[in-house]
């Protein structure tokens, strides 16, 4: 045994097991030391008396462990342990290292703080490329090996993404107004598609009003049960000016689209200055506003309703007599700026129910015709669900052709309302005058 150093008082060490925490605490302290390698010759160590700059230290007799430093192998000997005295320690004047786990890591290396960055990225954060897909081969690979293997999202559904980020755009002043001369080209059932569409996807406050005077069917199919009408709503003196008011005359339904809904049978006279009361109040506390405005759109029902609008929706059918009424409504609008539309009013021209077995060279001849004269077009194609007269509306029955057509359209809308508002170079004039 090695001569004990002088200074150190059996009375005054501490065990171990007050200097260190225990394993179970904080679980495995250091590695086990390396067995030697056969053939091989360990380092010698170097003697205490090599290095004259320390002092207290006999001829070999190894040095205390330094502070913070790992725990040595049992080997056999007994070494001396390090000694906690009430005195001033020897090393009282060296800076305490800094844990290793508390460094920072340089660019480029690896770092725990970024992994955690990385993985609590959103997927939408990450882009389309990294994105799980959910349909075809790519969603089943995705599928078998629990998510290891991603070969990335196919043209449908990045073409999805694309729409869903489109119609999520935010929006001031999102007033809609769904109109035809002729009746039976679907006027209604695009307002309620497009708004469940919109509900479900975008969110926020959407709301579709029943403006058809005539006994319109907007209300049977969102809202069979209102309590209240637009009639009410349109004569409430003074018009609600705040949403929790206005939410009073609304009916939800289970995707989030409030709707309000027409008498039973024909409306009847509507005062013309409490229904533009009732759009603008509509416009200013709701993100989008749809207005099914009936085939009596040269009305004056109608024509508050359109002039109150920011987007038109013509409505179309693929005949030919449906094609000469959507053209002569868009000539009218076009005679009569400002009055039968607002100043820099856009239209999104809608060919709905389309068959599968048409011509499509007639199809791409009224696209072509209207893509001149109108900010967009947009086909919905002929569904069975639809076909059928349902009084009830669902988009998990819709094909999925369909129910892309109406993303597609709802994304249109509100890319088109998104637009800064287009006003005529002399508008200003005339409105001073």
């Amino acid at each position: 045994m090695s001569k004990e150093r002088p200074g150190w008082d059996d009375d005054e060490i501490v065990p171990l097991t007050e200097i260190r925490p225990s394993r179970e605490a904080f679980g495995p302290v250091g590695r086990p030391a390396r067995k030697p390698v056969a053939g091989k010759v360990p380092p010698k160590t170097p003697r205490s008396n090599q290095n004259p700059g320390r002092q207290g230290q006999g001829q070999g007799q190894a040095p205390p462990p330094r502070q913070g430093a790992r725990p040595q192998a049992n080997t056999g000997e007994q070494r001396p342990q390090r000694q906690i005295t009430s005195g001033r320690s020897e090393t009282a004047n060296v800076p305490a290292r800094r844990p290793r786990n508390d460094r920072v890591a340089a660019p480029g290396r690896h770092s725990p703080q970024r992994d955690e960055f990385a993985n609590g990225l959103s997927a939408q954060e990450r882009g389309p490329g990294q994105m799980k897909p959910t349909a075809g081969w790519r969603g089943a690979v995705t599928k078998a090996t629990a998510g290891k293997v991603n070969p990335g999202l196919g043209a449908a559904e990045r073409h999805d993404v694309s729409l869903r980020h489109q119609l999520r755009r935010p929006l001031t002043d999102g007033t809609v107004a769904v109109f035809s001369r002729k009746g039976g080209v679907g006027k209604t059932t695009i307002s309620a598609y497009l708004g469940l569409t919109l509900a479900q996807e975008r969110g926020g406050r959407i709301v579709a009003l029943d403006g058809d005077a005539e006994a319109g069917s907007l209300g049977w199919l969102l809202a069979p049960d209102a309590p209240s009408t637009l009639a009410q709503l349109a004569s409430a003196d003074p018009t609600p000016s705040d949403y929790a008011s206005l939410r009073r005359y609304t009916t939800g339904t289970p995707e989030g689209l409030e709707v309000i809904v027409g008498e039973p049978a024909e409306m009847g006279p509507i005062s013309t200055v409490g229904l533009e009361s009732v759009a603008d109040q509509l416009s200013r506390h709701y993100d989008v506003s749809i207005f099914d405005t009936g085939a009596g759109v040269t009305r004056a029902t109608g024509r508050v309703l359109v002039n109150s609008a920011r987007v038109l929706l013509l409505v179309m059918g693929p005949s030919v007599d449906s094609v000469r009424a959507a053209e002569r409504t868009l000539a009218w609008i076009e005679d009569r700026p400002g009055e039968a539309a607002s100043a820099g009013v856009r239209v999104i021209a809608v060919i709905n129910g389309i068959p599968t077995n048409g011509k499509q060279t007639q199809i791409d001849r009224i696209e072509s015709h209207f893509a001149d004269r109108c900010s967009a077009v947009v086909r919905i194609p002929w569904d069975p669900h639809l076909a059928e007269g349902n009084t009830s509306v669902s988009l998990d029955r819709l094909a999925k052709p369909t129910r892309r057509a109406f993303m597609e359209l709802a994304a249109t809308t509100v890319g088109t309302l998104a637009r800064p508002v287009r006003r005529p170079a002399g508008a200003g004039a005339r409105r001073a005058s």
